[in-house]
């Protein structure tokens, strides 16, 4: 069980600056029904229910237009090895390859810059691939 102090403390620093107790207040009553509504399943915690399609079952309500869905494919484990979602979150997340902000913080003229705060223009060539360009140069210009 997660004890109220911790979770209001989480949110006062997640929401820190909006000083809206109402929407903080909406997010402690959202956490109290998903525990009152695990404990009811006799779940402590999400990570026991995540990926367990056995607790589902399909309402047989016969509508025309869901009358043709086949959910069989989304409800069935068959062939599916066991595993929990903190397995999965516990893995190495994959690489996309080589980043541009890799290629401009191994640059030494930038590294240079960043680590004497010092003035550096270059020029590189960015691609539709190269998402939040210098999203990384940033944090580490930041904690220099």
């Amino acid at each position: 069980m997660v004890d109220s102090g911790v979770v209001k403390m989480f949110l006062w620093l997640l929401l820190w600056g909006l000083m809206n107790m109402a929407l903080v207040n909406y997010f402690l009553f959202v956490a109290e029904e998903v525990r009152a509504a695990l404990a009811r399943l006799g779940y402590e915690k999400l990570d026991d229910i995540i990926g367990r399609t056995d607790l589902l079952k399909p309402k047989h309500v016969l509508l025309v237009k869901t009358q043709h869905i086949d959910l069989g494919y989304l409800l069935s484990n068959a062939g599916l090895p066991e595993w929990s979602s903190s397995q999965i979150r516990s893995h190495d997340v994959h690489t996309n390859g080589p980043v541009l902000d890799e290629t401009i913080l191994a640059d030494p003229e930038i590294a240079d810059a960043i680590e004497n705060e010092k003035e550096v223009s270059k020029a590189f060539q960015i691609y539709n691939v190269d998402r939040v360009v210098c999203g990384r140069v940033a944090g580490v210009s930041g904690e220099e």
